[in-house]
């Protein structure tokens, strides 16, 4: 169900749909500027009606991580293998806790893993990234 919601976000007008789901839960005015992966994320729970399965709403991804692990549902860094259906947050290698994206994970190829991702070439799509990538964590 919540691939089903994620896809109705492709396409034309991406950005728009997202924003303009997030911004009639959230009653906020979230313009979007730059990234917006993390509003494409609540966007998705909210249509699912399930923002209780992660902790709340969020327009960026340090946010997501706070209410991951008021869940108890925060695992960090490598000590995990995600599976179908996980949420993943990336985080800069440069040493600082800076999550750079949030992603809805599909499943893992030879070497590769494949997510569904917001603000990716200015739509909701998928991405094919490797497993061992150093920008991964």
């Amino acid at each position: 169900m919540i691939l089903t919601f994620f896809y109705s976000f492709r396409g034309l007008n991406a950005q728009k749909k997202v924003i303009d789901t997030y911004n009639s839960f959230a009653r906020t005015n979230s313009n979007c500027n730059s990234a917006w992966c993390s509003e494409t994320l609540s966007a998705i729970f909210i249509k699912a009606k399930a923002t209780s399965f992660i902790g709340g709403v969020a327009q960026d991804a340090p946010t997501h991580v706070k209410h991951f692990k008021s869940l108890g549902i925060w695992k960090s860094g490598h000590e995990c293998t995600p599976h179908a259906g996980d949420i993943v947050i990336f985080q800069d290698t440069n040493g600082k806790p800076n999550y750079t994206e949030i992603v809805f994970f599909i499943n893992v190829g030879r070497g590769t893993f494949t997510a569904i991702s917001g603000n990716y070439l200015g739509n909701v799509g998928l991405r094919i990234r490797g497993i061992h990538d150093k920008k991964n964590s």
